[in-house]
């Protein structure tokens, strides 16, 4: 701020009604539906919506955004202070000097609190030894882990920062403090996960045995569920499970995409909310599924470069199709499958 002389006045304002209308988006957001700064930027980006500088937004501007104390009409000065002789340095937040009621706010002191204390939560960094401390502490106190176990757990580290500190795998969390558990010892976990790969297995082998029908070679790799049809092309087939929070405010399909092959078509074969049956099918170049694993909400799908199959019909339609343009290279680069991208669901 700048003013020409001694009496002038400065007149504080938020900004366009545009600018308004995406700062309540992105605390509804972070807040509601509980999404990373991560998500919220690609979300935004995904729609064309540029920040104030008319620039595409990332995380770190999400974060900032969502600690400015200005959206609740707030202004925050001598955060940085500079002795005569000195560098400048960063002042204590206790030594902050707020001005309150200095423009009209556009978040309410409720939600911001809320945004606060998540990303106090989300800025708690653990070590290594932290975390093995901990397992071996809920070890000890129950005698054993178990997926369960730690999710539900909220005394330590979240499961999901240690399944990423640990390379994704719950085997390697274990694997850290040289835990090996019984078979047993989560068996709803290992039925729901037998009951899903029995669905993704069930479709690879139905789609082979069709395909064979049009008089196609096709061989079924069963550890992997890939089909490889003819010389021109390979898909795998995999699970998106349907997944909702436990505060029911997010809703969402997980992919996991490890696997030792490298086909060139992904079939994702989307779970109803019960994860008991298939939902509906979508194809896609595998060079769009991220590495490791990746989690779809229902309107993200569709913008894959996907296409959506319905029944297994249409689904060995597509990839006869496929296989039938006879080019390895046109099936990764140019692949066009049978049914629209973006297809309306089946209800």
């Amino acid at each position: 701020m700048w003013k020409a002389v001694h009496e002038d006045r400065t007149m504080l304002a938020m900004g366009p009604t545009n600018e308004i209308r995406t700062v309540r988006r992105i605390f509804r957001l972070f807040v509601d539906e509980e999404r990373t700064p991560a998500e919220i930027a690609h979300i935004l980006n995904a729609e064309g919506i540029m920040n104030a500088h008319g620039r595409p937004w990332d995380r770190d501007v999400i974060r900032r955004l969502v600690a400015c104390e200005r959206y609740v009409g707030r202004y925050v000065y001598a955060r940085r202070s500079e002795k005569l002789g000195k560098g400048r340095v960063r002042n204590s937040p206790e030594s902050w000097i707020r001005v309150a009621n200095a423009v009209k706010p556009i978040i309410s002191e409720r939600q911001f609190a809320v945004a606060q204390a998540i990303i106090a939560k989300r800025s708690r960094r653990y070590s290594p030894e932290e975390m093995t401390t901990y397992l071996q502490a809920m070890l000890k106190k129950h005698g054993y882990l178990s997926y369960g176990l730690l999710k539900e757990s909220t005394s330590g580290p979240p499961l999901h920062t240690m399944l990423y500190k640990f390379g994704g795998r719950l085997e390697n969390v274990f694997a850290a403090i040289g835990y090996s558990p019984p078979g047993e010892i989560d068996p709803a976990l290992n039925k729901r996960k037998k009951r899903i790969r029995r669905i993704v297995k069930a479709a690879s082998s139905e789609v082979a045995k069709r395909l064979r029908r049009e008089r196609l070679s096709v061989v079924h790799d069963r550890n992997t569920e890939t089909l490889t049809i003819g010389d021109t092309l390979s898909a795998a087939f995999n699970a998106a499970t349907y997944v909702q929070t436990v505060t029911r405010k997010r809703r969402y399909w997980v992919v996991s995409t490890e696997r030792r092959n490298n086909p060139q078509l992904t079939v994702l074969v989307r779970l109803v909310e019960s994860n008991r049956s298939a939902l509906d099918y979508w194809v896609l170049p595998t060079s769009e599924i991220r590495r490791g694993w990746m989690r779809l909400e229902k309107h993200e799908f569709a913008r894959l470069k996907s296409s959506r199959c319905g029944s297994i019909a249409r689904l060995v339609v597509s990839l006869l199709l496929a296989a039938r343009k006879g080019r390895k290279s046109k099936a990764t680069s140019g692949f066009v499958p049978a049914v629209s991208i973006g297809a309306k669901e089946v209800k």
